[in-house]
């Protein structure tokens, strides 16, 4: 089992169960002591967990942990190329859009492999490299600062590109999703981003895998009635998919 399979596993089993032991991790996952122990320090470093003595306890509500970009980009990923899927077949031919930062818009962008003459915009190196080879797509790469823990642009010179801009769709997604306050993110380098990003755009679409309406962060991007719409997958809960409906947004369960 690859190291990124057996973080996902574990975050599984202490969602289900609430209250795990190494032990019982050990003989699910068939792991070593020592693995599972390193695990779970680093889970519960990023604030996914608890770790106990001898296990770990599940968080109401998990921090957003900043792991590293390659373990993030390989997390939920079933759920992230359907919602990826669904968000590129929104893009028109001709279409000029903005793809922001994140591991949910990184598999957007092979879904736009057979559009013809759309012009992209974004920050995300790795976003980048995709759209670069495709025929049909022009790509715009916001300068700035490069953030290599995320491989990321960000701080004043990117701002102030964005704000020369506009585009007719922005794609986005968040760290975490918290009905009652908004579409909220960890890295505080990026909010202003995307904040820029939202204000420069005719529409304004949200992509968020399930565990993001699980997750907190303490910053605000915006409230959810600032957003025109959101993609999330068919692993989000009925009682969230009501509360977003409430919220007037539309939503797309894929």
């Amino acid at each position: 089992m690859l190291r990124v399979e057996r973080l996902e596993k574990i975050l599984e089993i202490v969602d289900e169960k609430g209250v795990v032991t190494v032990d019982e991790l050990m003989d699910r996952l068939g792991a070593s002591r020592s693995t599972i122990r390193r695990d779970l320090e680093q889970m519960d470093m990023g604030g996914k967990l608890k770790k106990t003595h001898g296990g770990a306890v599940r968080m109401d509500k998990p921090i957003v942990a900043e792991l590293p970009l390659a373990v993030r980009q390989q997390m939920q990923t079933g759920e992230k190329a359907r919602i990826g899927k669904y968000a590129a077949d929104m893009v028109q031919n001709g279409d000029t859009i903005a793809i922001c930062a994140g591991t949910t818009t990184f598999h957007m962008a092979a879904g736009l492999a057979d559009k013809k003459d759309v012009t992209v915009l974004t920050n995300d190196i790795a976003i980048a490299a995709q759209i670069a080879a495709l025929e049909g797509c022009r790509l715009i790469v916001v300068g700035g600062m490069l953030k290599d823990d995320s491989m990321t642009l960000v701080g004043m010179f990117a701002e102030s590109m964005l704000k020369e801009l506009h585009v007719d769709t922005v794609f986005m997604s968040s760290d975490a999703v918290d009905p009652a306050v908004g579409f909220l993110d960890y890295n505080t380098d990026e909010i202003l981003i995307k904040r820029t990003m939202l204000e420069n755009s005719s529409r304004r679409v949200m992509l968020c895998d399930h565990r993001k309406f699980q997750n907190k962060a303490f910053m605000r991007i915006c409230d959810l009635t600032d957003v025109d719409e959101i993609i999330c997958g068919s692993e989000l809960g009925e009682d969230m998919i009501g509360i977003v409906n409430e919220a007037g947004m539309e939503i797309h369960i894929v």
